[in-house]
């Protein structure tokens, strides 16, 4: 556990999806802004730290 209390947002996870991402494009010889873009969501985990209160 770290010392502050906070989101982890998944920094390796966004790349990585973000390469999956262009990987496609790139295979699929897409080039410029897509039609149709794609949104990719992923959620984010509550890292435990001792900045917020605990709970009840």
């Amino acid at each position: 556990k770290g010392e502050l209390s906070g989101t982890n947002q998944q920094p390796e996870e966004i790349g990585a999806a973000a390469v999956d991402l262009l990987a496609e494009q790139i295979n699929q010889n897409r080039r410029g802004i897509p039609e149709k873009p794609k949104t990719i969501t992923l959620e984010s985990l509550w890292h435990e730290g001792t900045t917020c209160p605990e709970r009840r």
